[in-house]
């Protein structure tokens, strides 16, 4: 099957079995809150059923689309260096272009199939849509495509490297974006104002190879900022970036996104891994790991259960019913 068509195309997809918690799909699953209702999960799909529409993009997008209302936004990017950052407004009934926003790469770099290309996925409220690009570029519109902000990580924190680039995409609250930017040396983390796209704070990333995506995960009356990277786990208290708890007793863990279950547990997912020692124990590290308050008045994180044979690839896991589905390749 080839997948390039699939990626440099969006599709509308009509499935009565997958629901949201809202109307809208503001964020990169749907901010951990995607699940199915039941455990009656489809076994087949037929591409020919259920697609309502298809749009050709005039770049390559390895993100998702997020929808508020009307629109559907989707990142891309074109050109030999990646010149071109696309940012599409697409109608959700009929999938009729209503605006692209094309701006310029603060930090080409050759586009290839070993480097992420246009791979964060952006977050939409009522406000707009904000996008961020794995060379640097933050941009904040409103839904008529119109500028709100913009900033150039680069000029601000110096270049990003990283290996086959970036692939975490936006998370937010109704404060805040946050940016993780876990590149190969000094990666830190970012709360941007999302009314003026300034600093909040800063703090520094999880020092590991990662692809994952930050994700905000219910804990008593507040959330944590969990961020997943190969051998580590750690949490962030979203309005200062005061590191919590740190988890390391997990492997593997670089590219699915944790899950949200409520109550300060989430889903872990990791590979089989690409040949290391101990390769064929990697299924322990996927599982729920719960957050507990300590009665000194810390955070700890710890695995309540742990999988026997199930893994992940590159998918994130996913709650379905009761239970806890994990797909590998």
């Amino acid at each position: 099957m080839n997948l390039k068509p699939l990626i440099s195309s969006v599709l509308l997809l009509i499935s009565s079995h997958v629901t949201s918690a809202a109307d809208n799909w503001p964020s990169f699953q749907n901010g951990g809150t995607s699940r199915l209702d039941s455990d009656n999960v489809p076994l087949q799909w037929n591409s020919r059923d259920g697609i309502a529409w298809t749009f050709e993009l005039a770049g390559y997008g390895q993100s998702t689309p997020v929808v508020w209302d009307d629109h559907v936004y989707v990142t891309s990017c074109s050109g030999q260096m990646k010149d071109n950052l696309r940012i599409t407004a697409l109608k959700l009934t009929s999938g009729e272009k209503i605006w692209d926003v094309k701006l310029a790469n603060s930090s080409p770099e050759k586009n290839s199939n070993y480097i992420s290309r246009a791979a964060p996925t952006p977050v939409a409220d009522a406000n707009g849509v904000i996008a961020f690009f794995e060379g640097g570029n933050v941009i904040a519109l409103n839904h008529d495509g119109s500028a709100l902000w913009e900033r150039d990580l680069v000029q601000d924190y110096g270049p990003i490297s990283a290996r086959h680039g970036l692939g975490s995409s936006l998370e937010q609250d109704g404060h805040y974006v946050f940016v993780w930017i876990e590149r190969s040396e000094s990666p830190y983390v970012l709360a941007l104002e999302k009314d003026t796209g300034k600093t909040v704070w800063k703090a520094a990333g999880v020092g590991k190879t990662t692809w994952s995506s930050p994700r905000l995960v219910s804990v008593g009356d507040g959330q944590h900022l969990v961020l997943s990277a190969s051998g580590r786990i750690m949490g962030l208290e979203p309005k200062t970036g005061e590191q919590l708890w740190i988890l390391e007793d997990v492997a593997y863990n670089t590219v699915a996104t944790p899950m949200p279950l409520g109550e300060g547990r989430f889903l872990v997912g990791a590979s089989e891994g690409r040949g290391e020692e101990p390769a064929a124990g990697s299924a322990k590290s996927n599982g729920v790991v719960q957050i507990r308050k300590e009665e000194d008045g810390k955070f700890k994180a710890g695995y309540q259960w742990r999988a026997t044979k199930a893994t992940s690839s590159f998918g994130s896991p996913i709650l379905a019913g009761n239970n806890a589905y994990f797909v590998t390749n």
